[in-house]
């Protein structure tokens, strides 16, 4: 349904308000129009909303001068709204409601003045601004004696006076009209304005306080002088910035003595501000120093002299020029001198003093003025030489020792009232210590059979003399700590050869002159075998093969022994295999060992013998250092290799085959398998003698022994085929496996 208003028009429009009005839409009874809905948009922006009764014409207020609005007007019934009928209209213009901003001067002279503005506020013009009126007067807000219309934003103000203040307003206009002035603002032309104080002079100079006096400049009533701009100055810093009312003379106190000062004042009127400066300086008078003299030290210092050394009090507590020092020396603290000394100088040779005593010195400064206080006194010491006599060391232990000294010669005279004992170890300080006047002391906590060095010191209220040197060493006592790192050397199935490590070097307490080695069928059980050795090996013979034995050891020194080391467990190895039983050019048949208690399985290793010597003890070899048959055959020195790996379920028999070119894996990585066999038990070579020996794994923790090396077998001459290590003889001949 389309229901659009028929010329929609706006009448009666005015600067805040306008009238809309529309015939009713075709149709409008058939379709029961009973209502209308009416937006107004201001720059898009909704600003009324609003449904009316079944009216034709409405009037819409508050609206902004010289503003472009669109307006919509839709019919509607009980059921809704229609397609709206829009048009825009633009507001009349009105007077502006705001003044001109930011008043300013772009350049002046001492006979003009250049102004600039800017427009009043945007939602405060109400219209095209077309012009401005300028006033400028005297005095704020006062009476114009010029004015001037002007469609641009600046104006130049001409035939002024120098050094003078005028007041600048200025006012906008539409067409409809003008609106209010802006407030008036301040402006001076330029000029020189020379208002010299005369006869600046400063009088009553004393160390913390001057007065500064002036007479009025020339013309001061002509410009109208009220006030005075008074400037100090040290060191180029500025210390006082005040203005004062209209006077003649000022006081200036808080100043620091035998100071150089800078002084100015300047005149300043009402409207043409200050005028030039008028300068000057003066120098404060002298005051005794306020703070003492620093750093009192000692140059160099003998039995009977002492010389010193000291700087200056503080810059800014010298107060004028040092003219002298007069130097106390006391024998307590601030007690009275006993010697004075006056100097220009900053040091002093005391002399006439006795050895080895504490002497108080303290200083003063003077200008020509007057002397300041006394610096703290410092104390000094007069060397000396107080050394103890027959100083002895006695009833040294492994882990202590007494020191003993007669009274020194003279020690009454110089008051020996305590002692400084310090004791060394290798060079390090243990003991660090003052006692009182005594003749001995114990020294505990000591290290058994170490050399100690220890020096003692006599002192009194002043001081310590020389050190009195010597050095002992404690006696020994048995070892705190057991051998360390005991280990086989080598083994077969009836020996066993073990070393072993010294204890700590801080706990054999002495010289190790012994070693008690205890071997038992079980770890801490009564030895069935002990050996006493001033060397650290023992080679135990008679042994058991297959067995495992545990072995302690303790360490002795001359005092006695220490405890044992924790029980180590070894295997001895278990026997060989008999030499081979049968041979072939390219196969030997052994006759194996078969555990006889429980273990996981066992590696077959074997040997190629070079120029018939005989390998390493098979003990001697890790597990990570047995091969494969295909890397030992790379090698140009034999290697000993896998031959094969049984379990423990898989005994069948005793007899073994080696070079029968079997494969079999290693139980421990079954369960990754590739398609590939662990070892390969390739075939011989003819002529050469072969070894073999048995490596058998106990538990699944990987503990092991090993048999011995058998005798050496050799393989027949045989000129049969000789197959590569890596072909597979068995599935050649087709035997059942």
């Amino acid at each position: 349904i389309v229901l659009l208003p028929i010329n929609l028009t706006i009448i009666n429009i005015k600067s805040r308000s306008a009238e809309i009005s529309w015939p009713d839409p075709k149709d409008y009874e058939r379709f029961g129009v009973s209502r209308f809905w009416i937006k107004l948009k201001k720059e898009n922006s909704l600003i009324l909303n609003i449904t009316t009764g079944k009216v034709n014409k409405y009037e819409i207020n508050n609206l902004t001068p010289y503003t472009t609005y669109e307006i919509s007007v839709a019919p509607g019934n009980d059921y809704g709204f229609s397609k709206e009928s829009i048009t825009s209209f633009l507001t009349s213009e009105e007077a502006p409601s705001g003044p001109p901003l930011n008043i300013r001067t772009t350049s002046r002279s001492a006979s003009s003045l250049s102004f600039a503005w800017d427009p009043p506020d945007t939602t405060k013009q109400n219209g095209v601004i077309i012009s401005y009126t300028v006033c400028i007067s005297h005095s704020e807000n006062g009476a114009c004696f010029q004015t001037f219309n002007t469609g641009v934003r600046k104006w130049l103000v001409i035939n002024l006076n120098p050094l003078s203040k005028y007041y600048v307003r200025v006012l906008a206009s539409t067409k409809v009209g003008h609106g209010n002035y802006s407030e008036s603002k301040g402006l001076f032309t330029s000029g020189n304005l020379v208002l010299l104080p005369v006869n600046l002079t400063v009088t009553n100079i004393k160390s913390r306080s001057a007065e500064i006096s002036w007479q009025d400049p020339k013309d001061h009533e002509r410009f109208g002088v009220s006030r005075f701009w008074v400037i100090l100055k040290k060191e180029n810093s500025l210390i006082l910035n005040i203005t004062t009312g209209k006077v003649n003379k000022f006081e200036i106190n808080n100043l620091t003595p035998d100071t150089t000062y800078e002084i100015s004042v300047a005149a300043e009127t009402d409207y043409y501000g200050f005028g030039e400066e008028s300068i000057t300086s003066f120098l404060t008078s002298e005051e005794a120093p306020s703070g003492p003299p620093l750093n009192i030290r000692t140059t160099s210092r003998s039995a009977s002299s002492l010389s010193f050394a000291w700087d200056p009090p503080d810059t800014t507590k010298q107060n004028g020029v040092i003219t002298s020092y007069t130097v106390c020396v006391s024998h307590s603290e601030n007690g009275p001198c006993f010697q004075t000394f006056v100097t220009c100088e900053r040091k002093w040779l005391v002399i006439n003093l006795n050895p080895l005593t504490k002497y108080y010195v303290r200083v003063l400064a003077s200008t020509k003025v007057g002397h300041g206080n006394y610096s703290e006194s410092r104390e000094f010491f007069t060397s000396g030489i107080l050394l103890p006599i027959h100083f002895t060391v006695t009833n040294i232990k492994s882990r202590s020792a007494e020191i003993s000294w007669p009274d020194l010669k003279d020690h009454e005279r110089f008051g020996v009232s305590r002692f400084w004992i310090k004791v060394k170890k290798e060079n390090s300080p243990i003991l660090n210590i003052f006692t009182g006047k005594v003749n001995k002391y114990k020294i505990n906590n000591l290290t058994p059979y170490t050399t100690y060095e220890i020096s003692v010191a006599a002192g009194n209220d002043y001081g310590f003399g020389e050190e009195s040197n010597t050095s002992f060493s404690t006696s020994e006592e048995a070892p705190s700590g057991p051998p360390l790192n005991i280990r086989t050397t080598s083994r077969s199935a009836s020996s066993l050869s073990f070393a072993w490590d010294p204890p700590h070097t801080t706990k054999q307490n002495g010289i190790i002159i012994s070693y008690t080695a205890c071997v038992s069928h079980s770890e801490n059980e009564p030895c069935f075998l002990t050996f006493i050795t001033s060397k650290r090996r023992w080679l135990v013979v008679n042994l058991s093969p297959l067995t495992k034995y545990f072995v302690r050891v303790l360490a002795s020194t001359k005092v006695g022994h220490g405890n044992y080391s924790e029980s180590k467990g070894f295997f001895t190895s278990g026997r060989p295999a008999e030499k081979a039983i049968a041979e072939t050019s390219s196969t030997l048949t052994f006759s194996l060992k078969i555990p006889s208690e429980t273990f996981v399985y066992f590696y077959v290793v074997a040997s190629k013998l070079k120029d018939g010597k005989e390998p390493a003890s098979s003990d001697s070899y890790e597990n990570s250092e047995l091969v494969t048959y295909a890397e030992a055959g790379k090698s140009t020195n034999p290697k000993p290799y896998i031959a094969a790996v049984v379990t423990s379920s898989g005994v069948d028999g005793n007899m073994f085959i080696l070079g029968d070119g079997r494969n079999t894996d290693n139980p421990t990585t079954r369960k990754q398998r590739s398609t590939t066999s662990d070892y390969f038990n390739g075939p011989l070579q003819p002529g050469t003698s072969y070894s073999v020996f048995q490596r058998i794994i106990i538990n699944e923790m990987g503990d092991y022994y090993s048999t011995d090396w058998s005798p050496p077998s050799k393989t027949s001459e045989g000129t049969g085929l000789f197959l590569p290590y890596n072909f597979n003889l068995i599935s050649i001949i087709g035997l059942d496996k």
